[in-house]
């Protein structure tokens, strides 16, 4: 029952970012600097291995890597209409020794609402994945599906800047 059910939530995911995909590329056009926050790491999932040190570090390197510039602590602080990226994390252990996990992209801008003129935040940009497997891969797993989704933004954000496809 698990498994049809993971097999079309995935499948919904998947046609739902694709339809928004010329709108997202947009937003993605000439990002000048990122930065990064880890959200959901429960004691379950940290039990598990799952690190937000470790997944904040590999996420900074990659955006690093290809160019943006991330700001950390006090620099993210003292310029807070910079762009965020959040990694938003699930895990749900079964009663056997599985697990279902969950990680999310999510790109999160300041924004003004044309009606009031009022700022505040909206997340321009996301895709998430899915997975389910022995819950003493869930760590790997959850490295792994970060690092398939930075590399989904990366792209996109590049195809958007330099019209590559």
């Amino acid at each position: 029952m698990i498994t049809r059910f993971l097999a079309l939530t995935v499948a919904v995911i998947v046609s739902g970012t694709a339809s928004l995909h010329a709108q997202g590329a947009a937003l993605l056009r000439e990002l000048p600097a990122v930065g990064v926050q880890i959200v959901g790491i429960t004691p379950a999932a940290a039990a598990l291995g799952i690190d937000s040190t470790d997944l904040q570090r590999r996420s900074e390197q990659k955006l690093r890597a290809a160019g943006f510039v991330v700001p950390v602590g006090a620099d993210l602080l003292e310029h807070p209409e910079t762009p965020l990226l959040i990694v938003n994390l699930g895990l749900f252990r079964t009663r056997d020794s599985s697990a279902v996990y969950r990680v999310a992209l999510e790109l999160m801008e300041q924004v003004q609402l044309m009606r009031n003129g009022l700022a505040t935040h909206a997340i321009g940009w996301s895709e998430q994945m899915i997975g389910f497997g022995p819950a003493m891969r869930s760590a790997a797993a959850t490295r792994a599906a970060l690092d398939q989704l930075l590399e989904m933004f990366l792209s996109q954000a590049r195809e958007a800047t330099l019209g590559l496809r």
